[in-house]
């Protein structure tokens, strides 16, 4: 049985051989309907690409204003972390930081205090704050509580510095974010042609490259690739991942082991082949489902059962193999930079560190097989290189597969397994230990660390950290979505509204209130009567 050589074969001649004779009229007619799918489908790559030919002064206008802010905003962004290196140096780094002198000053009274405790015999007897007034009166426990204080104002002042930038920065942030969320006042043309493309079940959104933010020392490859996993979600349509050419293949396959014991009976139902109108339309307009290649691939194993000729099953099959790398190559062609960038840095990863072992391939395999696109292959040298090919890269495994009457039929079924079988990435959870503090019991050691938390006091580290990035255009329109939602009292929701209180249940408050008073008075002076008459009977008693 041959296998399948070409992937770009359509059964043209054999399309001739079974059909009536051509109109010529039927055909130029198809010709152009095919033509205008190929335009449409041109022009809506290039909107989506955000390659927008009509776009107006305004919008120009809003693109310089933001630019301009844009660069205010990094200008204050790196005077702020030059100001948070230097608040970190004089903290923590070198001979002249607080944590260095801390440190000397924490030699010095430990000396300190270790020479009044052999050399006088009042000492150990004093309470822990006569000890301290002794001690804070040496000459260089003041020199060095003078410095720490020099050095403390020289911090405070760089972190006043430092809150004056992130004032300008927010007021810029919120300048950025009224530019971006402010409407234009004239509507482009380019937007309706844009929204009804994004309607195509094989569209994306355009997401430039430079927002492809992934982060190489992420260890180990699990939690690498859900940052990938979290951009291919988005730059891969879902109704592209809902039919996987396994699928295709196991629906054929499966249809042609069913017939293969039936007799013969020629095929006269509908075609078993796609027009080129259709394989058109299915690239990028309608959606191919899965009920729609179990259907193909009857019509198919029809054909076969009439004639038994299994090449006529392969040329169909190869069809909608066809129409899935079209697919590919319309939604890849929206962010063909993305999809680069996301390429180059997982094969850096993987051959940075050298993750050629089995474990390593099957979770770049599974990552794979969910997006039915193949982003990196590795060489028989066992370095991993990008896929090239401007196809998706299931194509070449399916090029090996035929429709041999075997046991190869249960096996493809078992090989598919239940729709959405591949599973999910999981992400990993770093426990942190906790380290047991040990508990000095000596009274000496007590007495020392409270003459250092008094004298040398460890001054609460400055709060170093990046300044808030300005929120894009869809976080904006997101959050002022949740505001007027939130708008809304709690409790005044639809099915919770109450009626205001009219206080015509107020007077039975007050009767409730009044029997309950009324019976604790009565339930005193039954007390007090039972009290005296106890006494009374004690004194007649005593007599």
């Amino acid at each position: 049985m041959k296998k399948l050589q070409k992937l770009s074969l359509i059964p043209l001649l054999l399309a001739g051989s079974l059909s009536q004779p051509i109109d010529v009229q039927a055909a130029e007619e198809q010709g152009v309907a095919n033509l205008n799918l190929q335009n449409e489908r041109g022009a809506c790559l290039i909107t989506l690409s955000g390659q927008n030919p009509h776009e107006t002064e305004q919008t120009l206008q809003k693109e310089l204003a933001l630019e301009e802010v844009q660069e205010r905003l990094e200008a204050l962004d790196l005077a702020y972390q030059e100001l948070n290196a230097e608040i970190y140096q004089l903290e923590n780094e070198g001979e002249t930081s607080l944590a260095s002198a801390q440190a000397q000053m924490d030699v010095l009274l430990e000396e300190l205090y270790d020479w009044y405790w052999h050399n006088d015999e009042n000492f150990p007897n004093l309470h822990p704050d006569e000890q301290l007034q002794l001690i804070e009166q040496d000459e260089q426990v003041q020199s060095w509580q003078t410095y720490l204080q020099q050095i403390e104002q020289l911090i405070h002042e760089r972190v006043a510095e430092r809150d004056i930038i992130k004032k300008d920065y927010d007021q810029a942030v919120y300048e950025y974010e009224n530019l971006l969320s402010e409407p234009l006042d004239e509507t482009s043309p380019f937007d309706s042609e844009y929204n009804q493309c994004l309607l195509y079940p094989y569209s994306v959104e355009h997401i430039p490259a430079e927002q492809i933010l992934i982060d190489q020392d992420t260890l180990p490859l699990e939690n690498y690739l859900v940052q990938i996993d979290q951009y291919l979600s988005k730059l891969v349509p879902q109704a592209y991942r809902q039919v996987r050419f396994e699928d295709i293949y196991a629906s054929y396959q499966r249809a042609v082991a069913q017939t293969a014991d039936e007799e013969l009976i020629p095929y006269e139902g509908e075609s078993a082949y796609l027009t080129d109108e259709a394989i058109e339309k299915l690239s990028f307009k309608e959606k191919l489902t899965l009920t729609d290649v179990e259907k193909q691939a009857q019509r198919a194993a029809k054909l076969y059962q009439g004639n038994r000729q299994i090449e006529l099953v392969e040329d169909a099959f190869l069809q909608l193999i066809e129409v899935k790398e079209k697919q590919f190559a319309y939604f890849y062609e929206i962010n063909a930079a993305s999809f680069g960038k996301i390429q180059d840095h997982l094969v850096n990863y993987l051959n940075e560190h050298q993750l050629n072992d089995d474990a390593s391939i099957q979770q770049v395999q599974q990552l794979h097989r969910r997006y039915q696109m193949k982003l990196v292959f590795l060489n028989e040298d066992g370095r991993w290189r990008v896929n090239n090919s401007y196809g998706s890269g299931f194509s070449e495994d399916m090029s090996g597969k035929d429709f041999s009457l075997t046991d190869d039929a249960d096996l493809a079924l078992e090989e598919v397994g239940p729709k959405g079988e591949s599973g999910d990435l999981d992400e990993i959870a770093v426990s942190l230990g906790e380290e047991d503090d040990d508990f000095i019991s000596k009274p000496q050691a007590r007495h020392l660390d409270y003459l250092k938390n008094r004298l040398n006091r460890p001054k609460e580290r400055t709060d170093i950290k990046d300044l808030p990035k300005p929120k894009d255009k869809d976080t904006l329109a997101a959050m002022a979505s949740d505001s007027s939602d939130s708008s809304q009292p709690k409790g005044q929701g639809k099915g919770s509204i109450s009626l205001p209180d009219t206080g015509e249940t107020r007077i039975f408050t007050y009767l409730g209130l009044g029997i309950i008073i009324i019976g604790c008075i009565l339930l005193l002076v039954n007390l007090r009567l039972r009290r005296k008459e106890r006494e009374t009977k004690d004194d007649i008693d005593l007599l």
